[in-house]
């Protein structure tokens, strides 16, 4: 067989797999048009919550992930051309910044705070600043900003038995990254 037809068949696998898995991750739906722009919203069910995020201008797409096992259920947004730019690169890299979405369902913790405190995932031991402790609607949200491969801004929360961080990477501050996260989070309800 030639490398380009068992490459086709291991792109056709793939995204077989990720449609397949976007089941299980989350529904995108709800399609927003304002003027220009035009929007998505991605809901989990698990999580009870949805978030809107742009898809043109300069937009993004989700890109649910695959994990061994059930926990978590990790959705990423990505800007679409940087996207792109990744699966056409050869040599191996890192990723480019971008929101992840990350679900843990059947969490045993009574606070956001305590959950943060005792799963590394929350990444809470690489904070930068302060936590802050805002409510959208009835659920308590815990806000952190951290500094790894990139810096990040960061909201963690407890909902219908899950808990729910979201992530924001950036390069630098007021990039338009951390400015589309900014105008993402705005749209975070719960249900």
């Amino acid at each position: 067989m030639s490398k380009k037809f068992i490459l086709l068949i291991i792109l056709l696998g793939i995204i077989i797999g990720g449609v397949f898995w976007s089941q299980r991750q989350g529904d995108i739906s709800g399609f927003i048009s304002s003027g220009e722009e035009k929007w998505l919203t991605y809901q989990s069910k698990e999580g009870g919550f949805s978030i809107d995020y742009r898809i043109s201008p300069d937009g993004y797409i989700s890109v649910p992930q695959r994990t061994d096992s059930p926990s978590p259920i990790i959705t990423l947004l990505y800007k679409e051309t940087d996207y792109k730019e990744l699966m056409e690169s050869t040599e191996p890299r890192e990723g480019p910044p971008g929101i992840a979405i990350l679900v843990f369902p059947n969490v045993t913790e009574k606070s956001i705070q305590e959950w943060i405190g005792n799963h590394n995932e929350s990444n809470y031991q690489l904070i930068i600043g302060k936590e802050e402790i805002k409510k959208i609607g009835t659920i308590e949200v815990v806000r952190y900003n951290i500094d790894g491969l990139y810096q990040s801004h960061t909201l963690a929360a407890l909902n219908n038995n899950s808990a729910i961080l979201i992530f924001g990477a950036y390069l630098e501050k007021g990039d338009s990254y951390e400015k589309d996260f900014k105008s993402f989070v705005q749209t975070l309800t719960f249900f």
